[in-house]
């Protein structure tokens, strides 16, 4: 049984979640509850829960600040997080804390149960590896250098030479071609040394250049269709071990470097870039800046080649970027198609690179916005850009130098521009198209006036008072009263 805690400020959640799953069928017992923050500090750092389902927004600590603390503190926790907030800088934040999960309320129980079978296995894997690790490093520097090397050869080379012999090692995903490939290598490198570990075939090289062994084994690659993960220069053999795990995690790497056949640490240490801002990329798209998708693009492709993050993470987190960006875009335009997650889910994870994955993206990112276009008839002209974006964008705090901002313009020539063109002045147009937002909603039974205003962007209920009667020659309230009674 995995111990694991839940944290919520609201009772009826905790109570909920105890008693909705069947815990001791899925293999985890609930320790305890807690109801904050702080509370969930205390219990963690006691006694060690596996796993932690906790809520983002409570008083005091916020579910995503205990995370923090608890990885700061070092400690060994999976964590679910619970959150009534689909916005996504919710969910990026706990992408990177490296959460199992973020799960939107109320809570799907299938969708949950599913996230604890498959937290199961990981955490039985963990332990299996904790083992296996035991083991591994009684025999890595005896046991596994005798395999990989023969000690005479060592002994030889190292006396033969005033300095210390140089090794390279590389490794490739075990083929029903290894005795070819390893025949074409002892071609050219005679005395290599080779051995077969985790469906593996590791090959030590002596005295060869990284360049040299680079372009002999890019040769292979490409005649065999295999992948090489090789290592710098190394001196010391004892080091051989963990220069193994590394060049074992570059090769699991080579998802996010297609075309790329012989992968060397000069192609990992690539200049790193942070994540993506989705609603920088949501004005790309809306605005069909190509330009803008295509430097995101490039930013995405660095970030993920410079995080050693696995395959499935990548994927995952690719996957909800594209799924939030649809929800945000459909919040906003209803003639947008449905999103289809089930559909993003899988034709992403059939991606055999990250290459693919964000061409694939791209195309979507296009889709978006030939969608938008054709239900709203978009201008490809500037100015139709900026009347697109007020008009979907009217209840934002929004003004002149901002829009000048966003399209890089000068305010002032924006503002002649754009009077000239429409045929009234910017503040105005963005009056005249709050105030028609504002009389439809007026119509509309229980809704008080300043909820109208918040809603069109008037954030002074007194303002839009004024405003409201300057357009329309009555009070908005007067304005609500007449048409309600002719219902």
């Amino acid at each position: 049984m995995f111990n694991a805690i839940i944290v919520d400020d609201e009772e009826h959640v905790r109570v909920g979640l105890t008693e909705l799953i069947d815990w001791k069928t899925l293999g985890f017992k609930i320790m305890t509850t807690a109801s904050s923050g702080t509370q969930a500090m205390d219990v963690i750092l006691k006694d060690e829960p596996q796993v932690v389902l906790i809520d983002i927004r409570m008083p005091g600590l916020t579910g995503l600040e205990v995370i923090q603390k608890v990885r700061a503190a070092n400690k060994k926790c999976h964590f679910i997080v619970l959150s009534g907030y689909s916005d996504f800088s919710y969910a990026k934040e706990a992408i990177d804390l490296d959460v199992e999960a973020y799960l939107l309320k109320p809570l799907d129980d299938e969708e949950l149960i599913k996230v604890l079978s498959q937290l199961r296995v990981k955490l039985e894997e963990e332990i299996e590896q904790v083992a296996r690790n035991k083991e591994y490093e009684l025999f890595e520097h005896e046991t596994w250098l005798k395999q990989l090397l023969d000690p005479k050869e060592i002994h030889r080379r190292e006396t033969a030479h005033s300095r210390a012999p140089i090794y390279q090692l590389a490794v490739f995903k075990s083929l029903d071609k290894n005795e070819e490939i390893i025949a074409h290598i002892n071609a050219r490198f005679p005395q290599t040394q080779m051995v077969k570990k985790d469906d593996l075939v590791v090959l030590l090289f002596a005295e060869r250049s990284v360049e040299l062994l680079k372009r002999v084994l890019e040769r292979i690659a490409r005649r065999f269709h295999v992948i090489f993960a090789l290592s710098n220069e190394v001196q010391a053999l004892e080091t051989l071990p963990g220069v193994y795990r590394f060049v074992k995690t570059m090769l699991q790497h080579s998802f996010c470097f297609e075309g790329v056949n012989v992968l060397t640490l000069q192609e990992i240490q690539v200049e790193h870039s942070k994540f993506i801002e989705i609603n920088e990329l949501y004005l790309a798209i809306e605005l069909n800046y190509s330009d803008v998708k295509s430097e995101l693009i490039t930013q995405l492709e660095h970030y993920y080649q410079a995080t050693l993050y696995s395959k499935d993470r990548i994927l995952g987190e690719l996957a909800n970027l594209q799924i939030s960006l649809l929800q945000q875009f459909q919040k906003n335009y209803n003639s947008l198609s449905a999103v289809g997650e089930q559909d993003i889910m899988h034709q992403i994870y059939e991606k055999t690179s990250l290459q693919q994955v964000l061409d694939y993206l791209r195309k979507q990112w296009d889709a978006i916005y030939l969608q938008i276009r054709k239900s709203l008839d978009v201008n490809d002209n500037e100015i139709g850009k900026i009347k697109h974006y007020i008009d979907q964008h009217y209840a934002d705090d929004i003004n002149l130098k901002k829009i000048s901002e966003i399209f890089s313009y000068n305010s002032t020539y924006l503002g002649q521009k754009f009077k000239a063109e429409i045929g009234i002045g910017f503040s105005k147009y963005i009056d005249k198209i709050r105030i028609e937002k504002a009389k439809k909603l007026l119509k509309t039974d229980k809704i008080k006036v300043y909820e109208v205003a918040e809603k069109v962007g008037y954030y002074n209920t007194d303002y839009f008072y004024k405003k409201f009667k300057q357009y329309e020659g009555i009070s908005a309230k007067a304005y609500q009263k007449k048409h309600q009674k002719a219902k």
